[in-house]
């Protein structure tokens, strides 16, 4: 049998079974079309995420007290104090180091206007505004004179500006207290990437000094965040600092 003929045979029999080729042609339409789809979807899951995280940056890595990374040091030590973290900072010989931001937690109570909540309130210092960018919605963030002078400002989340002063208030220069003690508003923030599942929009921010000083009487950090020049570096870094903080701990 040549091509012709297995052509008009193959005709012949699509069409006497006009309603199974059609339905062929239908399930393959949808296979193709449904592969196409997940590959689009998944394609644009991935472009989304690489955003989300490039507007905060993937340059950084993360120490907590009980991690494995404090696991991996000896001695049974669970806690970093701002000391550790000074040490980081000042040690020449970790290059690869661009920046090195703490911050503490502790829940309190906060009133204005009123309003008296629990709220979460972070100690930082000035350096995490560049590791995690937040959007400042109005003022500004932390900075080191804050920091360095223990002041009793606040940066509030857009969540907790809404609460205790109303939606679309601008509550920079207002006054909030934190545990029984005045601050006064220099910023509101919100998060830069929804990553961070509203971390930056129901929370307050205050100097990390004074947070120690003043509000969470605790000189143990919660977390230490580091960012590093040259990411191909980045496992390299992370040992430096794992054998720094051996030393200084134990």
């Amino acid at each position: 049998m040549d091509l012709k003929e297995l052509f008009q045979s193959a005709f012949t029999s699509l069409k006497s079974n006009g309603m199974r080729t059609f339905l062929t042609m239908l399930g393959i339409i949808i296979g193709i079309s449904s592969v196409i789809l997940i590959y689009s979807i998944g394609q644009g899951a991935v472009v989304f995420v690489n955003n989300e995280l490039s507007s905060f940056g993937t340059n950084f890595f993360q120490i907590n007290p009980g991690s494995s990374l404090m696991s991996s040091m000896g001695g049974g030590a669970d806690t970093i104090t701002l000391e550790d973290v000074e040490a980081i900072r000042k040690d020449t010989s970790l290059t690869n180091i661009k920046n090195v931001g703490a911050f503490v937690t502790t829940s309190v109570s906060v009133s204005a206007n009123d309003v008296d909540k629990i709220i979460l309130v972070y100690g930082m210092s000035p350096e995490i505004v560049d590791l995690l960018n937040p959007t400042m919605v109005h003022g500004e963030f932390i900075t080191a004179d804050n920091n360095l002078n223990s002041e009793q400002v606040v940066v509030i989340g857009d969540k907790v500006s809404e609460t205790f002063f109303g939606q679309g208030t601008n509550s920079v220069g207002e006054k909030i207290k934190i545990a029984n003690k005045t601050f006064k508003v220099i910023g509101v923030t919100r998060s830069g990437s929804v990553l961070f599942g509203g971390f930056f929009d129901n929370a307050l921010f205050i100097p990390i000094n004074t947070a120690m000083n003043e509000v969470a009487g605790s000189s143990t950090i919660r977390e230490v965040d580091i960012e590093v020049k040259d990411t191909n570096l980045m496992n390299e870094t992370i040992n430096q600092v794992t054998e720094l903080l051996r030393d200084v701990i134990t």
